[in-house]
């Protein structure tokens, strides 16, 4: 890669058995691809299938994690409400002697959407409105 963007070299190797090297200046390196067309053409294909991959790899990486923090963030969400429900219990009646009414859900924020393409099950904002 340090040939291609003029960059430092970004890896090391180590022979574990005797070895030849070549060793191709950066002058003379452009001087090939420019002799070689199809050489630089084969480079490109093999430059770009290795970014496509390397893209792949990191969209899946952050889904993954997307998906973890989302799921944090219920549980967080969860917690806090029991915590609050425990620690402030709501009467069977209220002041006014009427039933209570079951609670609402909650607030859009604390829920974020699913899209109609996630393949994920688990409780939803709804399972959150419980009836008392």
């Amino acid at each position: 890669m340090a040939l291609l963007d003029e960059g430092p070299r970004s890896a090391t190797a180590r022979a574990v058995e005797p070895t030849s090297l070549l060793e191709i200046s950066r002058s003379d390196f452009k001087v090939l691809l420019d002799q070689a067309p199809l050489l630089a053409y084969a480079m490109m294909r093999v430059l770009s299938s290795r970014l496509r991959g390397t893209g792949a790899l990191m969209v899946a990486q952050l889904q993954h994690k997307n998906r973890e923090l989302a799921d944090a963030y219920r549980a967080t969400i969860t917690a806090v409400v029991n915590t609050l429900e425990a620690a402030t219990p709501t009467p069977a009646v209220t002041p006014g002697g009427s039933p209570r009414s079951p609670r609402p859900s909650p607030p859009a924020w604390a829920c974020p959407r699913r899209t109609s393409s996630s393949s994920r099950s688990g409780p939803s904002c709804t399972t959150w409105a419980r009836s008392g």
